[in-house]
């Protein structure tokens, strides 16, 4: 799972997810949830190298999670 968030959101601060994902009970891959922070503030994507961030962050999820599937069949 991935939680994108700029860095500067003053609507939805970064840290009150972060304080959250802190608690997550300890089981499964330690890398299960990932917390991304871009420079930006609420719409982040607006700026190029955060858009691109997110999209890199995002492609490499999913490529993680179809390999994961493909190694399980």
């Amino acid at each position: 799972m991935l939680v994108a968030h700029g860095a500067n959101d003053l609507v939805t601060p970064y840290f009150a997810n972060q304080l959250l994902l802190d608690q997550l009970p300890t089981y499964g891959a330690p890398d299960r949830v990932k917390l991304a922070v871009y420079a930006g503030g609420h719409m982040f994507y607006n700026r190029e190298a955060s858009r691109k961030g997110l999209r890199d962050d995002a492609e490499a999820m999913f490529h993680d999670a179809l390999k994961s599937s493909q190694s399980a069949e």
